[in-house]
């Protein structure tokens, strides 16, 4: 990823405690064209830091045991190296079910 790609918008939906944790149902985030899972989830981490730790690991890297990326409500995914395309919702979920 280089910084001189132009950007593009995705939308992060937060749902859980990534939702409780960061105060917001959603999140629209600016990534170069090109961007991956992982670099969204980056910029994710920058924009609501208090994700780090309850959702997302504490380097932004990775998210934590417990939580889930699912795309536009199709597909759930763990390859972070997947890239991200224009306007997608990415939707990130507890993978915990209550009753």
């Amino acid at each position: 990823m280089t910084s001189a790609a132009p950007a593009m918008q995705c939308t992060m939906e937060l749902f859980g405690m990534a939702r409780l944790a960061a105060g917001r149902v959603a999140v629209t985030l600016a990534v170069p064209r090109g961007a991956t899972l992982a670099d969204a989830l980056a910029a994710l981490a920058l924009a609501c830091p208090t994700l780090l730790g309850k959702a997302i690991a504490e380097n932004g890297a990775a998210l934590l045991p417990g939580h889930v990326l699912n795309l536009d409500g199709r597909s759930f995914v763990d390859d972070l190296s997947q890239p991200v395309r224009p306007g997608e919702r990415i939707l990130l979920l507890s993978d915990q079910a209550g009753g």
